[in-house]
């Protein structure tokens, strides 16, 4: 699903967050695409670090970029800590999330 820089396309916004959306479903949504490649996570596992005694989430894919000043994850509107990144993997240390389930 990679599009050109300065690509529009409709917006999808799925139940799940849409209480977070800011785009009318009576209006024309549309997101400009600001680079040629996305990132294809292939699996998500939440370890214990026991080295450093937290709790990490881990992505493993393929076309990660940045590096831990410009990949953000957020958990429940809350800012965690982007510990690695690389081309394959991300790694975010779990911070201040007040409930048990990571999935509600």
């Amino acid at each position: 699903m990679n599009k050109d820089p300065g690509v529009v396309d409709a917006l999808l916004v799925f139940l799940k967050v849409s209480e977070e959306a800011q785009c009318n479903p009576r209006s024309k949504c549309e997101w400009t695409w600001t680079s040629n490649s996305i990132a294809n996570v292939t699996a998500a596992e939440v370890v214990f670090d026991s080295t450093d005694y937290e709790w990490q989430l881990k992505l493993n894919g393929s076309d990660f970029t940045g590096d831990t000043s410009s990949v953000e994850l957020f958990i429940s509107n809350v800012k965690q800590t982007t510990k690695t990144v690389s081309a394959t993997e991300a790694i975010f240390t779990i911070m201040n999330v007040t409930g048990q389930s990571l999935n509600s």
